[in-house]
């Protein structure tokens, strides 16, 4: 019993931070299409 809590409390650490990860790789992907926009937006008007 104590070897599966164990491993139950491993996947739901490893789940956690994947969801972390990948919050935080889809705000930088959108930060960096809102930047890019922005660039070739001014680029543009230029």
């Amino acid at each position: 019993v104590e070897t599966s809590e164990i491993i139950n409390g491993m996947h739901i650490k490893i789940y956690s931070c994947g969801v972390i990860l990948l919050k935080n790789a889809l705000n930088l992907s959108f930060l960096n299409l809102k930047t890019t926009g922005l660039i070739f937006f001014l680029q543009l008007i230029i």
